[in-house]
């Protein structure tokens, strides 16, 4: 059977009264009790003074004290009454002297025991009792129906004056004002960009925070590595790092190293100011800043409106990012790099390719109100920038030989007389040879100088079309991360090939109803030079081979089915074909399309390509390689 608890508010209305002859009710049998037991407590068991504790509206919400004391009597105890509840001076007062007076009156205390007939009093009640002619007011504090039918009751002196009082609290003066604030939510950057400081050679990353409006009063960085189970202060910021966002999507910059003076950005600002610098103090570090993915400076911070700012003269790409000049769009994140408001934050190797979560939360509030933020750092301070100047030629023997300069991401100043220091454990590249595209990779090359070679076997290997042209993407290898930021670059030069095996592949026919024939092929060392087709060995797919190189158009290798077909002439020592021609004496017979192949290792390569070809009867073409 559940309980029930029961509030009644003191100084309620007599609720009997009690004559005499109901008085010491007992048992059938039994000696009757005294009528009324009455018991009076002396003055030292009684409070001297009485304390009220509270809270004092007046006084900022501080902790108040109102006193009731006693000017008479032997009394010395000081009872508190500590109250967490807000009350003015005043009132705090008053409830002094109701406990107070309350004790006093209360210090007489009654016994006695009524038949069933006053069953329907309770404790709180107020009633009269009438004794030897005299009536006492008391309030049933107990209630004891153990015996059969009869009740014992437990009471207490009782006086309802004593619940109105009037008395006057003293007040506080000169009580300091405070104000209480609501925190301001964080805005926090977790920055995995390259270090912007020598002393920063580590996988860690930057954090800036500011507040979402003002009134910010910092934040504390917290990191898990176990998925949030448990998190551990990494660092703290109580400085507002000027942070916004951008409004407009910057362009892109090809001009190199020098002062983007057609590209503008405007940017939102979150938090602080933005100010203009000269070109000098520019030069010499001033306005740095991150704008998405890519480091920039600034000259001119224009004042638009309110917090919008439009930044010109940018010094573009900086610390290796130039990579990033193509991927702005509205929303970058824009935050100004300043040694006060950043805090670097340690991590470890071991930590580069995992997602690590991150919570930072306002000073003033707890963990689990902040939102965790995963991240994943890639190390990217400790990638190596990308070579410049990529470039590359062919060598006599028709490699391509590629060279690049390296740059470097620590001690990377300019000064006289020296080289850049390395600044990695050791020199190590690598070079992807790829499609047109840059998508596919065909190759990697590896060097550990500024240059490499592609030899010539290998580009026919791996385009055995054409070897005209070469794409490729350079990276420099850091020992801890791996690859860098690559460069991409694309060669094109007709490559001069050395061979003993020369050929015609033909791919499409002028007629779909009839076999090509080829009267006559020669192959020249020089433009304009003598037929070097003699003392050596024709073949062919099909057909007679030799009679393609008699020098008399009236014989004629004639394939015995449609393309594609090959006419080949191998020479007893190597030859570098410059020009070649070829007749196919009967127009409608002829050869639409066609390469010229050199053998080259294990393949043949492709060193001039013709198509859709017109001919007329008899007729002979000289083509270049």
């Amino acid at each position: 059977m559940a309980g029930k608890i029961k509030f009644v508010k003191r100084g309620q209305a007599l609720a009997a009264t009690v004559n005499e002859d109901d008085l010491a009710a007992h048992e059938w049998g039994s000696d009757g009790p005294s009528p009324l037991d009455k018991l009076r407590a002396q003055d030292l068991e009684l409070p001297h003074e009485v304390n009220v504790l509270y809270i004092n509206s007046g006084a900022d919400y501080q902790q108040g004290t109102q006193k009731s004391e006693r000017q008479t009597g032997s009394g010395l105890s000081v009872l508190k009454l500590p109250l967490p509840v807000v009350m003015s001076d005043t009132k705090a007062k008053q409830v002094a002297d109701v406990n107070h007076y309350n004790y006093w009156v209360g210090r007489t205390t009654f016994t006695l025991q009524l038949s069933r007939k006053w069953s329907k009093l309770e404790p709180t009640d107020v009633i009269d009792v009438v004794y030897n002619s005299v009536t006492m007011r008391m309030r049933i504090t107990k209630k004891d129906d153990s015996k059969p039918g009869i009740i014992k009751l437990e009471c207490v002196a009782e006086d309802s004056a004593i619940y109105t009082q009037s008395g006057l609290g003293a007040g506080v003066s000169n009580i300091p004002t405070q104000v209480v604030t609501v925190p301001v939510q964080t805005l926090g950057m977790l920055l995995d960009i390259p270090m912007l400081r020598d002393s920063d050679n580590d996988a860690g990353i930057y954090f800036a925070a500011c507040g979402y409006r003002a009134g910010w009063g910092g934040a504390a960085l917290f990191k898990s590595n176990d998925g949030g189970a448990t998190y551990s202060q990494v660092t703290s910021t109580n400085d507002e790092a000027v942070i916004g966002y951008a409004t407009t999507a910057m362009g892109d910059f090809y001009s190199g190293n020098i002062f983007d003076e057609s590209n503008t950005v405007t940017v939102q600002m979150v938090a602080g100011t933005l100010s203009s610098a000269s070109e000098l103090l520019v030069l010499n570090g001033a306005n740095y800043a991150v704008l998405g993915n890519e480091v920039i400076q600034f000259k001119n911070a224009t004042l638009v409106s309110a917090g919008v700012y439009t930044l010109s003269g940018l010094l573009r790409g900086r610390r290796g990012t130039e990579w990033a000049m193509s991927t702005h769009s509205v929303g970058d994140r824009f935050v100004l790099a300043t040694v006060a408001t950043w805090r670097r934050v340690p991590l470890q190797t071991s930590d580069i390719g995992l997602q690590r979560l991150f919570k930072f939360p306002t000073f003033g509030t707890t963990l689990q109100q902040a939102a965790a933020s995963p991240f994943t750092p890639a190390g990217v301070a400790l990638e190596c920038y990308s070579p410049v100047e990529v470039g590359a030629g062919r060598n006599a023997s028709a490699d391509v030989v590629i060279k690049w300069k390296r740059r470097g991401r620590l001690n990377a100043e300019w000064r006289d007389y020296t080289d850049i220091p390395l600044g990695e454990s050791s020199e190590n590249y690598e070079i992807d040879i790829t499609d047109s595209s840059y998508a596919t990779v065909k190759r990697t090359l590896s060097s550990t100088t500024e240059t490499v070679t592609y030899l010539i076997e290998q580009q026919a290997a791996d385009s055995p079309s054409t070897i005209t042209e070469v794409y490729g993407i350079a990276y420099q290898i850091s020992a801890v991360v791996g690859r860098g930021y690559g460069k991409r670059f694309s060669f094109s030069e007709k490559a001069y090939l050395t061979s003993t095996r020369w050929r015609i592949y033909a791919t499409e026919d002028a007629s779909y109803f009839q076999s090509s024939l080829v009267a006559e092929i020669q192959m020249m060392t020089s433009v304009g030079g003598a037929d070097e087709c003699s003392g050596g060995t024709p073949s062919a797919s099909s057909g007679t081979a030799s009679n393609a190189f008699d020098n008399n158009i009236a014989t004629y290798c004639q394939f015995s089915g449609q393309s594609p077909q090959w006419i080949e002439y191998q020479f007893a020592t190597s030859k570098k074909i410059i020009e070649f021609s070829v007749n196919s004496i009967q127009a409608s017979r002829a050869i639409k399309s066609f390469y010229l192949q050199a053998y080259i290792g294990t393949s043949w390569v492709t060193v001039a390509s013709i198509s859709a070809q017109s001919w007329t009867d008899g007729e002979t073409k000289t083509y270049q390689v």
